[in-house]
């Protein structure tokens, strides 16, 4: 059914080349107004602008083909031979960049989508590989339509090896049966890659559209990885997600194989309305977009999300495919106002009788940011850590493992829970006066003041780090994990009006907030150093701010601000009792022997054969050790007292006794106690 529906829709497209497009003066303003707001509004905006020659041309290839799957290194040449040295480029030059980038852009999707339509049956039991890379450079476009064609096929049949290869009835079929399961697979994913095509090509004068989006994208990413130029509708889409509250159906789902399977229908939702047609394992066939039915694999994950838990509408109609009888049925689910799970904070207490610590597991750092009257996560955090305390536990657990941060201003406030009337950092901001500045909590006393131990690993960033780095200088606190991320830096949104008009075309997300302890040192680009280190479940290789080029440098300032009581733990005694456990912990090392292993292979890259009965290697091996523990050393009981998350409360209590990282944790805090009585 989509293959015909696709083909047929591929034809009317791939059948007509759009003329090449005059861009308009209005089209140029707006480029402008990108322009003149970097320069102005960015934190390092007029020290980057010697650098933009270089960056600008391979930024714009990245945005325009950013798998490197549709040109070749012919038309890469020709792009970036026409940005010159001289940026901003005059109207003349961008008008040309535009319009013959266009051009390209429109004949490489239809060569593409021929070219897909008329590919082979591959054969999975061939002796060919993929070389995959995480430090990506020269000669990443193929030198020419043949190779690219290769690449295409090499890719496809990796994604579908990938699905597959570890299935274990295929494995005990004969070859020539395997070989037919796998090309109908193939065939699937291949109408998924036409399907893209297809939305990416849409109506005359969509290509020249999203060429322009591009190019603001490319100049604005020159500045460094976190400032964007976005459209509105990103805007609203971040802003939601900062809230306690989603706009939801309460329909979860996740991809398995290629297909969107039904995972949860939250309670108290639309969704939840049909759980007698609706069941866990049903298939999502459809997604009604634009009054089109689209697979949902044809949408951008980040839009499909939308439909479903988002502002980009008020309801969703979807078809899905009942497991029990294979009947398609029609859903239209409406959004309501549901919390939202990625941003509540979840309290247990952990271990067993009177001998308990408090455990916070704190996600994101969330606040409200409409009308409507909301707590923000530093509020929400005050409340839980007043109910734990009525338990009298020894210490406190933060979790910031997974939080990827979000409002400053939470972090700000959260931070001075902890701190009792002193600084917290220092700030550089192009919205104030030239020079560092000194934010200070300015209230007296702590809400709590046991000892604290605070969570982090690779993707604790942010707000997460400021918080973890700010702490970390006090009294009483522990900071235990992996490194964290590193991105110590700040954004604001600042919307883009083109002269004469109403609305805004767009909105930049710049970068204009550099942080640096109170001891003149950032954490940009390295990230905060725990003071008991454990082995990671990531790598710098796949997580961290050191991988983009642009990422921007903070040096060390000497900065004069009165730094805290001195911190009195036990920090050298408690690596030494760490590291006599690790010595004997089977598991500990086997983690840290998986943490090595797979940086090693990352940083050098691999060949990955493609032969079906060859295909899982040593990547694989690694990536799919478990380290759940099967003798949990504490126990956990939830504290949720929100109906609304109770079940997912439960869920998340069975699984904290298995945390690998949070038993050790555990273990850490136990020894803090004794050494400290």
């Amino acid at each position: 059914m989509l293959r015909n529906a696709l083909l047929t829709t591929l034809l009317l497209f791939t059948c007509t080349l759009l003329s090449a497009q005059q861009f308009s003066e209005e089209d140029l303003q707006k480029v402008r107004l990108v322009e003149a707001t970097l320069f102005s509004q960015h934190i390092v905006g007029n020290e980057i602008a010697d650098s933009l020659s270089k960056r600008l041309p391979v930024q714009f290839i990245k945005e325009l083909d950013a798998r490197g799957n549709l040109f070749t290194d012919d038309h890469v040449g020709e792009i970036q031979s026409l940005i010159g040295e001289e940026i901003p480029l005059s109207d003349d030059s961008l008008t040309a960049l535009l319009t013959r980038s266009t051009e390209i852009f429109q004949q490489r999707i239809t060569f593409i989508t021929e070219m897909l339509q008329g590919l082979d049956r591959p054969d999975f039991f061939k002796n060919d590989s993929l070389y995959y890379s995480t430090r990506p450079g020269k000669g990443d476009h193929a030198l020419d339509n043949r190779s690219l064609e290769a690449i295409w096929m090499k890719t496809i049949k990796a994604n579908v090896l990938s699905a597959f290869a570890s299935d274990s009835l295929l494995k005990t079929l004969p070859d020539a049966e395997v070989n037919e399961a796998l090309n109908e697979q193939f065939q699937y994913q291949l109408e998924i890659e036409l399907c893209k095509l297809e939305q990416l090509q849409g109506s005359e004068g969509k290509i020249a559209d999203y060429v322009l989006e591009r190019y603001m994208k490319a100049f604005a990413n020159c500045f460094d990885p976190h400032t964007e130029f976005v459209k509105m509708d990103y805007v609203s889409w971040f802003l939601a997600a900062l809230s306690d509250k989603t706009f939801s159906t309460g329909l979860f789902f996740s991809e398995n194989k290629g297909r969107y399977l039904v995972k949860e229908l939250a309670p108290y939702s639309s969704a939840s309305d049909f759980a007698d047609e609706i069941y866990i394992g049903d298939e999502i066939v459809s997604v009604l977009r634009n009054d089109v039915k689209t697979h949902p694999a044809c949408i951008a994950p980040r839009w499909l999300n939308q439909y479903f838990n988002g502002t980009i509408s008020d309801s969703v109609t979807v078809e899905i495919q009942s497991q029990r009888d294979q009947k398609i049925r029609e859903f239209t689910l409406a959004k309501q106002k549901l919390g939202s799970r990625s941003n509540h904070i979840y309290s247990y207490l952990l271990g067993k009788d009177n001998n308990r610590i408090g455990y916070i597991d704190f996600p994101s750092f969330y606040t409200e940011v409409s009308e409507e009257k909301g707590d923000g996560a530093s509020e929400d955090l005050a409340y839980t850590i007043l109910r734990l305390k009525k338990a009298n536990p020894k210490g406190l657990i933060l979790d910031l493992r997974n939080n990827g941060g979000g409002s400053t201003g939470e972090a700000i406030d959260l931070s001075g829970f902890f701190v009792n009337l002193g600084p917290l950092f220092y700030v550089e901001s192009s919205a104030l006066d030239p020079g560092s500045h000194l934010i200070k909590d300015t209230k007296r006393g702590r809400i709590f003041t046991g000892k604290i131990m605070v969570l982090v690993n690779e993707l604790s960033a942010s707000a997460a780090e400021l918080v973890a780095a700010t702490m970390q200088k006090h009294p009483d606190v522990l900071v235990v994990g992996t490194r964290t991320y590193g991105k110590s830096t700040g954004q604001m949104f600042q919307s883009l009006t083109a002269e004469g008009e109403k609305l805004p075309f767009g909105s930049l997300k710049i970068t204009d907030m550099k942080i640096r302890g109170i001891d003149g040192v950032s954490y940009q680009g390295k990230g905060v150093t725990p003071d008991i280190q454990l082995p990671g479940f990531y790598t710098k290789q796949l997580v961290s701010e050191s991988l983009d080029p642009y990422a921007l440098q903070v040096p060390v300032k000497n900065l004069s601000a009165r730094m805290p009581s001195s911190r009195s733990e036990p920090i050298v005694r408690l690596r030494t009792a760490y590291q006599e456990r690790f010595e004997t912990d089977e598991f500990l090392q086997k983690l840290a022997q998986r943490e090595n292993a797979l940086s090693a292979l990352l940083e050098q890259g691999f060949y990955r054969s493609l032969h079906f009965r060859k295909f899982n290697g040593e990547i694989d091996r690694l990536m799919d050790m478990e380290f759940e523990l099967e003798a949990p050393y504490f126990e956990a009981s939830s504290m949720e007292t929100d109906d609304e998350f109770k079940a997912y409360s439960l869920l998340k209590q069975e699984r904290l006794p298995k945390d690998l990282q949070l038993s050790e944790a555990f273990k850490i805090f136990e020894d803090w106690i004794l050494l400290t009585k």
